[in-house]
């Protein structure tokens, strides 16, 4: 009996369907982060977009911190002030990039 249970779960005893689901999930996320990296770095690279490249670099960038907070460092499940201090923190960040890029036009 305990065969069977062993054989339908992984070893943090989740069904293994679900794990593999959470996998597929997980490259799903990682394969846009990567797509929307070499964007950003297509975007950067040309040079000549301008402030709408940089917001849509800087919208990008927050865009792919919130996924990795969510998916690598799991805090989908953690109260909500927790997940507003990281989704904070970007959205700080990148409007300090706009403002520096927007200093540096000036």
């Amino acid at each position: 009996m305990s065969s069977q249970v062993e054989s339908k779960s992984n070893e943090l005893g989740e069904p293994k369907s679900t794990a593999r689901s959470q996998v597929v999930q997980v490259t799903r996320v990682w394969c846009f982060l990567m797509l929307a990296t070499l964007f950003a770095f297509a975007i950067g690279g040309a040079g000549s977009m301008g402030i709408w490249g940089a917001l849509v670099t800087v919208g990008l960038l927050i865009a792919k911190s919130q996924l990795i907070v969510d998916y690598f460092m799991e805090l989908r499940s953690v109260p909500r002030p927790w997940r507003l201090l990281m989704s904070g923190y970007s959205v700080i960040i990148g409007s300090l990039i706009l403002l520096a890029y927007w200093l540096g036009l000036s």
